[in-house]
């Protein structure tokens, strides 16, 4: 049992490229934050946030059994997905999805499941073939991504210009960080549902996942992505964060 409104979902599938619609591996990860005051009102936070979770996991997965249905055709990956057999075909063709489209065919599952609450998001998807990391982030959640970047050839904004060459120790620097979405401090954007359509003042206190931050960042080898809910990034600095990523990397 677990009494935290954080949740998280990891998953790794097999969904046609956009360039050859062969089936490739694609890794899709998220975290949800579940909006605590909802208590007062009787109201369980961490059944809305870990429902979208999940729900993602099953949109992603649903998605890939229709495609190695739909295809029936050769994958660049051996195993799973590999070759396989078509004997139902999906009325429509099954492509990778957006992290912004798994988000919002989650999110349309959780309110026709009628779950009450309000979670704040972020999305991504890896995309180990072209080395990019596509995400999809709705309030105070997000992501960084660290880099070993060497001062001696790195452009001035990436330098460490406050600790004498001599007596560095590391050149992992924070190469990313995705941006926040608030209304006011302590209030970020959310999504949710209080059981009925969206009147006009629900409208203002809730987004869709389409109103969310969306942007991509080319990765290299060595990078360490971290993605966390508030949290994570509230309560502690980016330099601590990277001293921490450093000491679980040695």
């Amino acid at each position: 049992i677990t009494l935290c409104e954080d949740a998280h979902f990891l998953s790794t599938v097999m969904l046609p490229d956009e360039s050859d619609k062969k089936l490739r591996k694609f890794t899709y990860l998220g975290v949800a934050d579940g909006v605590g005051s909802w208590r007062e009102y009787g109201v369980d936070p961490r059944e809305f946030s870990h429902r979208l979770m999940l729900e993602c996991e099953n949109v992603l997965e649903e998605a890939q059994a229709a495609a190695a249905g739909n295809l029936g055709g050769k994958s660049d990956v051996g195993g799973v997905g590999a070759m396989v057999a078509s004997e139902h075909h999906h009325p429509h063709p099954i492509m990778m999805l957006s992290p912004a489209q798994a988000l919002a065919q989650a999110y349309d599952r959780v309110k026709a499941a009628n779950i009450i609450g309000s979670t704040t998001a972020c999305v991504a998807l890896f995309d180990g073939l072209r080395h990019q990391l596509h995400f999809s982030n709705l309030g105070d959640s997000g992501l960084i991504v660290l880099r070993h970047i060497d001062s001696d050839v790195a452009g001035a904004l990436k330098r460490d210009r406050h600790t004498p060459r001599t007596e560095r120790t590391s050149d992992l620097q924070v190469a990313f960080v995705s941006q926040q979405q608030l209304r006011s401090f302590n209030h970020p954007y959310q999504l949710g549902w209080t059981g009925d359509e969206k009147s006009q003042g629900e409208s203002q206190s809730f987004k869709e996942p389409r109103d969310s931050c969306t942007s991509s960042v080319h990765l290299r080898r060595g990078d360490i992505v971290i993605m966390a809910t508030d949290g994570l990034f509230d309560n502690v600095e980016l330099d601590e964060i990277r001293a921490l990523a450093l000491k679980w990397e040695q």
